[in-house]
């Protein structure tokens, strides 16, 4: 599988991963809001029921009989009284409530009771003595307060949480494992595809080579003395079509038979090299009326001849392509950098942002498969060369290679 695969792949399952975590994680939420809501209400449940065995003890009893009750129940309350403070409390702290009724604080949760406490004990509304009760709780002293502990229900909502985490990461875990599975069946007929094309390209490329090496020897040993200038002029379009054929196949061998390339490395004068590349594409520029500007300096790399001259010719290639006629090309040449600057077409800022990907083209009547550039770059990183591009729409384009002389001679 080709790292382009891997990449798309890897697009494909983390949005998707992604989306199915968001919509698990607000479904798991809701089911968290919900259990936590039960857990309370459970708790709320066992207050409320043990409410009336606490009015019924104040009304018969009274504060005495709370701590019995308290015992009986196994349920921890405070029973406060406006002006004589705490009548009964088995709690740790006693928290303060601003409204009555069910509260939660800290996992666990609160009943909160207001009622009448008279001089004579707990006064119970209703029923005959109605009248009566109300009388006495206003002589008495205002109203008492209740508040009653339900369980700490926090561990249970850590254990929840845990278990949820649980959930979210083996749904995540299965969701990748089915989605991957799913992208790369589909991905498989285009794989196949991209495969038989890229082993056609392979098969093609090795085929070339034969027929094209008889094309260039039989050019570079005709002879040409007395032809005349319409068939001088048809031997130069041959010539001209050969060299951009060998240039096509020298490209597609660097990509595909990286290995029939020889790898070592050696000490390459630039400014030699530039000046036969320059030669080499004259013809070229000629037939388009462009001009090359000169400007060298000497200037060493250490580096690999064929895929350094493969760099410079694509570099060189491109700008002849995309110059307008009779426009010129600067080649600056010094230590540690090279500068080629056209005055073609010029790229927006989305093109340059695509350039360097293989078979990417921005002019289809210009010719070429879009694989020049994506070959500098891997050049450009396997050398360790900083790659620049300046260009703007209409006002052309400039290419700066900069590298280090001194670490490259080392």
């Amino acid at each position: 599988m080709s790292d382009d695969s891997r990449g798309v792949i890897a697009k494909i399952l983390a949005l998707y991963l992604i989306t199915s975590g968001i919509s698990l994680l607000l479904f798991l939420g809701l089911f968290y809001a919900k259990q936590e809501e039960l857990l309370l209400l459970e708790g709320a449940e066992r207050l409320k029921e043990a409410r009336g065995a606490i009015f019924v003890t104040l009304r018969e009893r009274g504060v005495e009989g709370l701590a019995p009750l308290s015992e009986d129940l196994g349920l921890k309350m405070a029973l406060l009284h406006p002006t004589k403070g705490i009548l009964y409390s088995n709690l740790k702290e006693i928290p303060l409530f601003e409204r009555e009724g069910l509260q939660e604080r800290s996992g666990k949760v609160y009943l909160h009771l207001r009622f009448p406490l008279g001089r004579e004990g707990m006064m119970k509304g209703g029923g005959r003595h109605h009248d009566e009760m109300v009388e006495r709780f206003r002589r008495g002293v205002g109203e008492a307060v209740l508040i009653l502990e339900g369980e700490d229900i926090q561990r249970a909502l850590l254990w929840l949480r845990w278990k949820l985490l649980g959930v979210f990461l083996g749904a995540l875990v299965m969701i990748g494992a089915v989605a991957y599975f799913l992208v790369k069946l589909s991905l498989r007929p285009l794989h196949e595809k991209i495969e038989t094309l890229n082993r056609f390209i392979k098969d093609s490329t090795h085929e070339i080579n034969t027929p094209l090496s008889v094309i260039m020897m039989s050019i570079e040993t005709m002879e040409r003395e007395g032809l005349s200038a319409k068939n001088e002029k048809k031997i130069r379009n041959i010539e001209l079509a050969a060299k951009s054929l060998s240039h096509l196949y020298e490209d597609l061998v660097c990509l595909n038979f990286p290995h029939s390339i020889p790898q070592h490395r050696e000490e390459i004068f630039m400014e030699g090299l530039l000046r036969e590349r320059v030669d080499y594409f004259a013809p070229f520029a000629s037939r388009r009326q462009v001009r090359f500007s000169l400007e060298i300096a000497p200037a060493t790399l250490k580096g690999n001849s064929y895929k350094i001259c493969r760099m410079i010719d694509n570099l060189i290639s491109n700008a002849i392509k995309y110059t307008k006629p009779e426009g010129e090309i600067t080649l600056r040449l010094s230590s540690g950098k090279l500068e080629i600057i056209d005055e073609g077409e010029g790229m927006s800022q989305e093109e340059r942002s695509k350039m360097f990907e293989r078979y990417t083209r921005f002019n289809r009547d210009q010719g070429g498969f879009g694989i020049g550039l994506s070959l500098v770059r891997e050049v450009c990183l396997e050398h360790q060369i900083s790659l620049d591009c300046e260009s703007e729409k209409g006002k052309g384009t400039k290419f700066t290679l900069t590298w280090e002389e001194e670490k490259n001679n080392g």
